[in-house]
């Protein structure tokens, strides 16, 4: 094969985005039902087997069973939609680097969130590795998410945009560093986040906006822990109002990162507003769920914006090859 058809790169056609669009909401709700197993404890739903389920393929009627059986049989489905729309998406522009490391991302880390839920079944585990699962679980679904929108990019280009896109134009000095230590900062929260969950002391501030009624409560056991993610929300707050900062000043030529640092922007503003109705509701089912989805959409968010602060690596216009009828 010649280097000339080796660096061709087809641009994905619908088949190939629905299937996408499906596989990140197939995640997501993936995502959300952990969130719902976590929170009504049925985690050993069925028992301590896997992957069956009390040693059988089809579960018995009961409430918790149902719950960890329905999640385990989506997280299946998913898994594998997961691993074909990467192969793919690898065939169609795996000469893109970012395709590339997305596919690898995606079919890599939904490999490791699969072993660490079925480690948490087989072996007890503490509430740090509990937390590493959930962390796992949202750089699945950056990955997903992301490779979606790059295949997007390629199919639709922005209009107004030449070569690359948006990415094709620099941007905003200094805030590309920003956005990923804000990744890395989010990371950190969300892990902090889930620590708290796992060690039952999300009621350990039974008030909001005060800690029990003091600005500053004692900084020991779940108190401490539980102010101190309340603390790294407002940090992640702080970071996002810099965000948007910087990337007022580059507006013109670059809207796609002024609206994603907004977007961040509502969604960390969101999430905080859940945690607060977390204490009011008493932890209720309901708003642990909602929380945990706004956790992945938040974290999906910023993964963009980094995305966006990447050079372009598309080939140029002339080696993109349109999709034959009947094709991909």
């Amino acid at each position: 094969m010649s280097d000339g058809v080796q660096r061709t790169v087809r641009t994905p056609g619908r088949a190939l985005r629905a299937m996408a669009a499906a596989t990140t909401v197939g995640l997501f709700v993936v995502i959300v039902m952990g969130t719902l197993v976590t929170d009504t404890g049925s985690k050993l739903g069925c028992g301590r087997h896997w992957p069956l389920c009390h040693g059988r393929f089809l579960p018995g009627p009961a409430l918790h069973t149902l719950v960890e059986f329905s999640h385990r049989f989506v997280a299946g489905i998913v898994g594998l939609m997961i691993v074909a729309m990467a192969v793919w998406a690898w065939r169609v522009a795996g000469r893109l680097p970012e395709v590339r490391w997305l596919a690898v991302i995606g079919i890599g880390f939904v490999v490791i969130q699969s072993l660490l839920g079925a480690a948490a079944v087989l072996w007890p585990e503490s509430p740090a590795v509990l937390a590493v699962h959930f962390g796992v679980s949202l750089t699945d679904l950056a990955g997903v998410f992301l490779l979606a929108v790059v295949l997007f990019q390629l199919a639709r280009p922005p209009a107004g945009t030449k070569g690359g896109g948006w990415r094709g134009r620099p941007a905003p000095p200094g805030l590309a560093a920003w956005a990923w230590f804000t990744l890395a900062y989010i990371y950190g929260l969300v892990y902090l986040g889930a620590y708290v969950a796992h060690t039952h002391a999300g009621l350990a501030c039974g008030t909001w906006p005060l800690c029990n009624g003091m600005w500053i409560p004692p900084l020991r056991g779940a108190t401490g822990l539980d102010f101190a993610h309340r603390l790294g929300a407002l940090g992640a707050a702080a970071l996002c109002v810099w965000l948007i900062v910087l990337a007022r000043r580059g507006r013109p030529e670059r809207l796609d990162l002024y609206l994603g640092a907004l977007w961040l922007s509502a969604a960390v503003g969101a999430q905080i507003l859940s945690g607060a109705l977390l204490v009011w509701s008493h932890l209720s089912t309901g708003t642990v769920v909602l929380h945990g989805s706004l956790v992945s959409l938040l974290f999906s968010v910023i993964s963009y914006l980094c995305l966006q602060t990447l050079p372009a690596s598309r080939p140029r216009p002339a080696q993109v090859q349109p999709t034959p009828p009947g094709g991909y």
